[in-house]
């Protein structure tokens, strides 16, 4: 699942999903490379196990002004703040080494993705990430409480991560129907 993203004076950033402890693939990690316009740099594992990472998957990522990488995946690992094996995750690189890897941060919570159970906790599917001005933006979907699927996004406001639900079944035929909301995009302009 590899994505790519390019920064400012041709710095690229690529992410992919990667098994990292034998042929059985007993944790997939994702990884992070950097091509600074000459060449490939070191590869650096972003969802360690010794973090608490566990089947990372389904990486994506966006460059700011300043050339840091801004990366999601889903994992089922238990670094997550939510009591669940189904969380997007969120940590920026600056492309210098594991040294410059962020705070690994949750983007699933808020409103009706907050849980106290593990059995009351919806599970995320997939995301999508996008810069709005230098800060990450996120859209992903995850299982609904009225309907199977709901659409999310999510920001950073001081500091903190927080999703908010943007479907909801008023436009469905019938209304309401059950099925709801899967596989967000998201983008911006420079405005």
């Amino acid at each position: 699942y590899p994505k790519l993203a390019r920064g400012i004076g041709g710095t690229t950033y690529l992410v992919w999903q990667q098994c990292r402890l034998g042929d059985a693939c007993e944790k997939s990690s994702i990884m992070v490379s950097r091509h600074d316009g000459s060449s490939w740099g070191e590869s650096v594992e972003v969802s360690p196990l010794s973090e608490g990472s566990a089947h990372a998957t389904s990486p994506d990522v966006a460059v700011d002004s300043s050339g840091t990488a801004h990366i999601i995946w889903k994992d089922s690992g238990t670094i997550g703040a939510r009591p669940t094996d189904s969380d997007i995750l969120y940590r920026s690189w600056s492309g210098v080494g594991a040294a410059g890897l962020g705070v690994m941060q949750t983007v699933s919570v808020g409103g009706v993705l907050d849980c106290v159970e593990f059995s009351d906790c919806a599970t995320v599917i997939d995301s999508k990430i996008t810069l709005v001005g230098d800060q990450p933006a996120v859209a992903f979907s995850a299982t609904g409480t009225a309907r199977s699927f709901e659409v999310f996004y999510a920001t950073i406001t001081n500091g903190s991560w927080s999703a908010t639900q943007l479907s909801d079944g008023s436009h469905d035929v019938p209304p309401y129907s059950g099925v709801g909301a899967r596989s967000p995009d998201i983008g911006t302009d420079f405005l």
